[in-house]
């Protein structure tokens, strides 16, 4: 039995810089931390890594994704499917000439062998030295049919959220449990086909159309109900601030410590899909989704209007606005000991329902997405409010969109016009329209968005200005994007800009404000042994009016943000023997920050990394990084310096281990002397 979705017209995944054969996480964590994969590409790739494609059920959406091929690949590849019945794993596809030897290195970590029965258990927990209590551990397993049925899970133990968030009957104040270990089900789901129906419950992610009106999918090309989540752990130590008498946290009480494993929460509860075959290639698919799931919160990203004057007495506007500072929260048992830069867990309730139909051919696709949403506190007879920074929005909200898109050769167009709706401003409109062409040797494409200020939805996830403005991913702006990248043998291309406009001026940033980032990376491939390589990044804010003391529409004058960051390097890698690699990197970079805008800081970076595949079962890596911040005022910002060690071993047949030891210093003045040392350890074993 296998499950079709012709999903309508679709070209590959494009992904920033060819990726070799991929080790591990941290080798995908690398590539994002020097700049040359974004943030959008890593998360596909880790979701990738982590669940892997089945060959024999995956649909032509999940093969796009894989890096390295191209639609008429993926075309070649499901028709030997139709005809054989069966499409074996990468060797298999090496042999039959499907794919070449570049393409299958690139493609090796992210397909799984094939069985009738498969999946992947891991354990990963990390440490420092400097932690207070039992390093963080994660426990996973997926499994997955070629019948159609998935099924899986992750526990988490976390050491660092408040729980129990309460209201104290007498006085009203706000009391939570100190924090301390947790156990948690981030992630639970079983998804099961049948025919042409599908039904998925517990934790699932969508996405439809040009990701405007509902998507929280990591796909770059998402059509669907997808189920499970992602892990991930951040690659530095976190700055923790212990619980205090109020007067807050000086830096010298600070310490880093092991964060815990983080997962971005999608939906928790359940969606049934179902398709209707049509004449001529034509299908009818609709589907229906609820979930209802308690989400956590930031410690100082909600206010209790009850106690804010300022918020009682303010007449409605639009952006909503509010000077009231979040209220104070006690150690439960320990008053008046306060908590500091806390996470509360399941601080609110988020109910959401929604549906989605589509119809589609192999060249067109024509559909339609809803929902509605509530976000609700349990926390009686306060009613809290989230702040208007916080990436969400008080009470009920929703939005309504049409989409469509169409491919003729090697051409695709589409478009998609959505309408939200909110209780605080009313809701506005957004459209996107976005233009393709995958012709050999170039993959490029063209976006053009406009979303209103008053568009405000938290669920939609299309490509915009990176801010966090009003509760909502993107809003208040309209934008241009430009990607290209071309093989032109033996060069490799790669190209992006990003160039967006403020609609409506908000504090100290006026209307019609431009910003532009843009990236460029050249490498020359004529030799396997031998590929140097150049890159440049620029994020420029205000651009075309360098006096203006505002860099960024949602924070201070007196932030640390960045206003303008230029970023270049050149670097060569090298393959001197055939099981063992050479990175080697130096660069320079130029920042302003939104503090002192006017005032340009230079550094420099070299970056050394050499990996070696002794044998299958030691496999040795290590990674040296130098940077100097700032050489104007070396006492502000002073050296960076990393070392990390890592180790990867096959230890039996599909049963891997990965290990990682990371020490960091930085030497200044501002910073002090802190200790960023840590450990990682994953086990996982495939079958």
């Amino acid at each position: 039995m296998e499950w079709v979705v012709v999903a309508g017209a679709a070209l590959s995944a494009l992904y920033e810089v060819p990726l070799g054969e991929i080790g591990s996480e941290e080798e995908l964590l690398a590539l994002a931390e020097r700049g040359e994969l974004s943030e959008e590409s890593l998360q596909s790739l880790l979701r990738l890594w982590q669940e892997g494609v089945e060959p024999e059920t995956a649909t032509r959406a999940e093969l796009l994704e894989l890096p390295g091929l191209l639609q008429a690949e993926v075309e070649a590849l499901l028709a030997y499917r139709q005809k054989h019945g069966r499409l074996g794993g990468v060797e298999a596809w090496l042999g039959l000439g499907l794919v070449s030897e570049e393409q299958a290195r690139q493609l090796r970590p992210f397909v799984r062998s094939t069985h009738n029965m498969g999946g992947r258990f891991h354990l990963k927990t990390a440490g420092t030295w400097t932690d207070e209590r039992m390093p963080p551990v994660l426990v996973g397993m997926r499994l997955e049919s070629t019948l159609g049925f998935r099924v899986g899970a992750n526990l988490n133990l976390t050491r660092l959220y408040a729980q129990k968030l309460r209201v104290e009957e007498q006085t009203g104040q706000l009391h939570a449990k100190a924090e301390g270990f947790l156990l948690r089900l981030p992630s639970v789901f079983a998804q099961a086909q049948w025919k042409n129906v599908q039904l998925s419950v517990g934790n699932f992610r969508l996405g439809f159309g040009e990701r405007l009106t509902l998507s929280n999918s990591f796909k770059q090309r998402p059509h669907g109900v997808e189920v499970g989540e992602y892990s991930r752990m951040q690659r530095e130590n976190k700055r923790k601030c212990p619980s205090s008498l109020g007067s807050g946290c000086k830096q010298s009480e600070q310490i880093y410590i092991t964060p815990d494993f983080g997962f971005v929460e999608g939906f928790r509860g359940l969606a049934l899909s179902s398709t209707l075959p049509l004449s001529s290639g034509w299908e009818l698919e609709g589907t229906l989704f609820a979930s209802w799931q308690s989400r956590d919160l930031y410690q100082y990203a909600f206010f209790n209007p009850a106690a804010c004057p300022q918020a009682a007495s303010a007449s409605p506007s639009f952006p909503p606005q509010s000077p009231c500072s979040a209220p104070p929260l006690y150690v439960e048992g320990h008053h008046p000991l306060r908590h500091s830069y806390a996470t509360l867990a399941n601080a609110f309730e988020e109910r959401l329902l929604g549906m989605a139909a589509h119809a589609h051919s192999p060249s067109f696709s024509l559909g339609m997405v809803g929902y509605m949403a509530d976000n609700r506190f349990g926390l009686s007879p306060l009613k809290p409010r989230f702040q208007p920074w916080a990436s969400t929005l008080n009470g009920a909200f929703g939005a309504l969109g049409l989409h469509a898109q169409a491919q003729v050769d090697m051409w695709l167009v589409a478009g998609e016009a959505s309408r939200s709706f909110d209780e605080e401003g009313g809701g506005g409109f957004a459209a996107v329209v976005r233009v393709e062409n995958e012709a050999p040797p170039q993959h490029s494409g063209l976006e053009l968005r406009w979303l209103s200020p008053r568009f405000k939805n938290p669920m939609a996830k299309p490509r915009a200005g990176p801010n966090m403005f009003w509760g909502a991913r993107a809003i208040n702006e309209w934008g241009v994007f430009a990607h290209s990248q071309w093989k032109l043998s033996p060069l490799l291309l790669y190209a992006s800009f990003n160039l967006w406009q403020i609609l409506e001026g908000y504090n100290l940033t006026p209307s019609g404000t431009f910003h532009l980032e843009s990236r460029l990376r050249l490498e020359w491939q004529a030799f396997r042994q031998l590929k140097p390589f150049v890159s440049f990044s620029s994020s420029s804010r205000n651009l075309f009016k360098q006096s203006q003391a505002m860099c960024e529409e949602e924070v201070e004058s007196s932030s640390s943000s960045l206003c303008n960051a230029l970023r270049a390097s050149v670097g060569l890698k090298m393959v001197p023997l055939k099981n063992m690699s050479l990175l080697l990197r130096v660069g320079g970079f130029r920042k302003r920050f939104v503090s002192n805008p006017t005032a340009w800081g230079n550094g420099m970076e070299a970056e050394a990394e050499w990996r070696w595949q002794a044998w299958r079962w030691f496999s040795p890596s290590l990674w040296l990084l130098w940077r100097q911040e700032d050489w104007g005022d070396t006492q502000r910002l002073g050296h960076l310096l990393w070392l990390r060690l890592v180790v990867h071993a096959t230890l039996a047949h599909n049963f891997e281990a990965h290990y990682a030891w990371a020490f960091g210093r930085a030497l200044g003045k501002r910073t002090g002397e802190r200790n960023d040392g840590h450990m990682r350890l994953e086990l996982s074993y495939r079958f």
